[in-house]
């Protein structure tokens, strides 16, 4: 058998079907893993790889979405869904976690079947209306049993309305009565900069240029040494060209490298015969290969924020932090006294809110003023409060120290002291959320249901107070 780490540490799995391996977060569905129509970025798509650390061959797979292990639904059923909160090694529990890929020979396209090591039997989906994955599938040969694995981390989802910015500090576009693409604007208004990105359900995606209402294309005309791009396709999705697609991969923040997968090699500015064209002449990356993003939206809303707290997940769990210095709390009388004791600390949170499908840092800021958020209230439950600040900042982390008190009572003998110390747990939450995103783009609002919000919080819960042991003292006549 092939070693585990064959497969990406993040993958998407896609079937025969040309569809994907998702996870089914309905109440009907009980958290099953399904074959649906889905885009490859979907963030129910995507599953982490965690090899097994008993069997060398074996993995256990995870799904992104809710962090939990992908396992049978029941000791009576066989559908595969994502309920385990941890890995299973144990191959004759029908919990167990275990799957054995298995790699066809030579494939180009990478095909995995995924063998459930406690039944024995592949993984495969049904052609159905639900088209749920199970493992009862015998024979390896079926075709509902392989699955082609393709590496998250190649995914790369661009806003939809884009210039781009070349190395020479200009933005491409058309000149007049032109349709290859030129690095000659400097206004980011002019309507011949502005495109539109149309994503492929695999991740790639075609660029349409807004003037032109034609996609980008690698071409090269009669009398032409070299390939550009030009703005010229009107063919439809159904019957486009490999020469109109592109994937694109991450530089930085702001910045890719687009590929052409027609000839697999990756843009830059060039002149030759077209002066600071843009050509498909290199197969590495280089600075020259960089494009700078500019999204084209005027200004952002974000709404409707729904919090997934089935969902969610806490980790990195600390206990016993202490929080303070240590209170002395003294008794200087001849009777035994119940004191109060104001313990003041910072009370140090954070939030973080995301978008898992981009991480580019493009486009009008966005603030969110969401009534409540999540809250850790023990290692395993998340419920809601209300926020720690008046409104927070999409894509950033927002951090918070407010002073609190907390009141402890100590039991304290004649002239004896004790020092009070607090103490509790920090822990972060992963959760799910979904939002309706509104963008103005010259003029007009579009209205964007939007299912790959994640919101990360860390906070103290679980207080307790230590206190040392009473010590004498001493009285001043003594």
């Amino acid at each position: 058998m092939a070693p585990a780490t064959t497969l990406p540490k993040f993958a998407v799995f896609k079937s025969g079907a040309n569809k994907y391996m998702t996870y089914v977060a309905d109440d009907a569905s009980e958290k099953c893993v399904a074959v649906r129509p889905n885009e490859a970025w979907s963030p129910r798509c995507k599953f982490e790889v965690v090899p097994s650390t008993v069997h060398p061959t074996m993995v256990h797979i995870r799904c992104s979405y809710n962090n939990r292990f992908l396992q049978r639904l029941s000791e009576a059923k066989r559908w595969i869904a994502a309920l385990a909160l941890e890995p299973e090694d144990n191959q004759t529990l029908w919990s167990s976690t275990l799957f054995q890929p298995e790699f066809a020979p030579n494939d180009p396209m990478g095909m995995v079947r995924l063998l459930h090591v406690q039944l024995g039997r592949y993984a495969h989906w049904h052609d159905n209306a639900n088209k749920y994955v199970t493992a009862e599938e015998w024979n390896p040969a079926d075709p509902k049993t392989p699955f082609q694995v393709i590496d998250w981390g190649t995914l790369v989802t661009l806003p939809k309305h884009l210039a781009f910015r070349g190395d020479n500090r200009l933005l491409l576009g058309l000149r007049a009565g032109v349709q290859v693409l030129q690095f000659a604007f400097s206004d980011e208004k002019d309507e011949t900069v502005a495109n539109q990105i149309v994503p492929q359900p695999d991740g790639t995606f075609r660029i349409k240029n807004v003037s032109r209402k034609a996609f980008w294309r690698a071409n090269t005309p009669s009398g032409y040494q070299h390939t550009y791009i030009w703005a010229d396709d009107v063919t439809t999705a159904d019957n486009h060209t490999l020469h109109s697609s592109f994937a694109a991969v991450k530089v930085n923040d702001r910045t890719v490298a687009l590929r052409n997968l027609g000839n697999n090699l990756f843009t830059r500015r060039y002149s030759y015969q077209i002066t600071d064209g843009l050509t498909t002449i290199d197969s590495q990356i280089t600075a020259v290969n960089h494009l700078e993003l500019v999204e084209l939206v005027a200004s952002r809303r974000i709404k409707n924020i729904k919090f997934h707290l089935g969902e969610s997940w806490v980790h990195d769990e600390t206990p016993n932090v202490v929080l303070n210095e240590g209170e002395e709390v003294r008794n200087e009388t001849d009777e035994t006294q119940d004191i109060e004791v104001e313990i003041s600390y910072l009370d140090k949170t954070s939030s973080t809110w995301m978008s898992t499908s981009s991480s580019f840092k493009v486009g009008p800021a966005v603030r969110v003023q969401p009534p409540q958020i999540p809250y850790v209230t023990d290692s395993s439950v998340v419920e809601m409060t209300s926020p720690f600040a008046p409104s927070y900042v999409w894509g950033e982390t927002t951090a918070e120290n407010p002073d609190q008190v907390k009141v402890h009572e100590v039991t304290l003998p004649p002239w004896t002291m004790v020092t009070v110390k607090l103490l509790a747990t920090k822990a972060t939450c992963d959760v799910p959320l979904t939002y309706t995103r509104y963008d103005k783009v010259k003029g007009r609002e579009e209205v964007h249901i939007m299912e790959d919000g994640l919101y990360t919080g860390t906070n103290y819960f679980d207080f307790t107070f230590e206190e040392s042991l009473p010590q004498p003292i001493p009285k001043e006549d003594e």
